[in-house]
């Protein structure tokens, strides 16, 4: 059982860091189209509170620029915890403005990029660790991230467990496949298996693996089979690169701390 102060190998981290500047990028990029086509089609902005202001394309433009620069610095590892505020505050700020905006995976997307600000995530793979030599994490550094994982898994587990998604019709009404009663309801059982499974699964050694390959099979099939792929792509983005967090690896201290007794025994 690994403790919060335990190091763990930091590559994890950095792949969970980069999957979190992707879809950050990508939930920027779609926000400021749905800022552009309420202007374009003159519909009404509805925002979270009537005394926020409305957006012109110009202030839209704005916020999403500085959400992609943001997104980018994340990916390339330089200012993380400044980067990942800011990607979050960014996208907050678009789903307040304009609730068109929101969605789950714009919200996972924001929560993520928050936990950087409380981790070493630039410790490899990134800028920094080519300038200052890479380094590893402890596992306190990815705790906040892994827990985000089940929470996401619990949430739309739980809320699948309803007569009218487990009957498979939310699969066949959102999917553009034909897809067969049987079928569809065999497709929304497992759905519910997997996420619910991972929610638990991916915290116990022996079932990691398994749960994990679920995951990604769930994850892929999502996009070929349901309409609007890139809200699709962007949320499994989010939290397929969080499993390697699971699997990080102690890194044995490289200053042990040896009892006198012990170091006496050694040393004669």
């Amino acid at each position: 059982m690994l403790r919060l102060d335990d190091v763990v190998d930091g590559r994890a981290l950095a792949v969970a860091r980069i999957g979190i500047g992707l879809s950050g990028l990508l939930n920027c990029a779609e926000s400021w189209v749905v800022f552009l086509k309420v202007e374009e089609r003159g519909a009404v902005a509805v925002r979270t509170w009537d005394w926020l202001p409305e957006v012109s394309p110009v202030a839209a433009a704005s916020m999403a620029a500085v959400g992609a620069l943001a997104a980018v610095f994340v990916l390339a590892g330089l200012g993380s915890r400044i980067a990942g505020v800011v990607l979050a505050a960014t996208l907050a700020t678009m789903m307040l403005l304009e609730q068109q905006t929101y969605s789950n995976h714009v919200a996972l997307s924001m929560w993520c990029a928050l936990w950087l600000a409380f981790s070493h995530a630039d410790a490899r793979w990134s800028l920094r660790s080519r300038i200052e030599g890479p380094r590893d994490v402890r596992v306190a550094d990815q705790l906040l991230l892994m827990t985000q994982v089940s929470v996401v898994y619990a949430f739309t587990g739980l809320l699948k467990i309803n007569p009218e998604f487990l009957s498979g019709r939310v699969i066949q009404e959102n999917s553009h496949l034909a897809i067969s009663d049987p079928l569809a309801q065999a497709m929304a059982v497992a759905a519910v298996v997997t996420e619910v499974g991972l929610c638990v699964g991916l915290w116990i050694p022996r079932l990691r693996w398994l749960v994990a390959l679920a995951g990604v099979g769930l994850h892929a099939s999502i996009p070929i089979v349901m309409y609007q792929p890139l809200p699709l792509v962007s949320f499994s983005i989010s939290v397929v690169f969080l499993y390697p967090l699971f699997f990080a690896r102690p890194v044995p201290d490289p200053h042990p701390v040896v009892e006198q007794g012990v170091l006496a025994s050694v040393t004669r």
